[in-house]
């Protein structure tokens, strides 16, 4: 070898390794994929409050469909609506019935003398403790209101 050739190779450096890629800024398919999920996450969370209103909404019509003639009647009708309600919160709520289903009415925000009332009503004769059936449709109201 020449003394030019080992002078130019002594001036050669190693071979430099590139810089290892970084995990920032993300490639645009990271920022769709992102993009992505957060309209799922958002879309799946305006379905379930539109669900949660349907039901309250068509809870609250049912109750005002409710003829009030009848007041057995309709203390019954209120009992089933409203079982029906607790149902979609509590499965075990279908198989309550007499005392416990009273108790599960209170418990969940309904007067305790109006949770009775309605626990009974289909199988006990009207009476002078029988609550109107405004006062009744405003509890029941009420209670869907907290309940869906």
């Amino acid at each position: 070898m020449t003394p030019e050739i080992e002078a130019q190779l002594a001036q050669l450096r190693d071979i430099r390794l590139p810089d290892p890629v970084g995990w920032w800024p993300l490639a645009y398919g990271w920022w769709l994929a992102l993009a992505l999920v957060c309209a799922a996450l958002l879309a799946g969370r305006v379905y379930a409050r539109w669900r949660k209103q349907t039901a309250r909404a068509r809870a609250l019509r049912e109750l005002a469909a409710i003829p009030g003639d009848d007041p057995q009647g309709f203390a019954t009708a209120v009992s089933i609506l409203l079982r029906r309600v607790a149902r979609r919160k509590d499965a075990l709520a279908a198989q309550l019935s007499g005392k416990p289903w009273a108790d599960y009415l209170a418990q969940k925000g309904l007067r305790a003398d109006l949770a009775s009332y309605l626990a009974e009503a289909t199988y006990a004769p009207g009476g002078a403790d029988t609550p109107t059936d405004d006062t009744l449709r405003n509890a029941a109201a009420h209670w869907i209101r907290r309940q869906t």
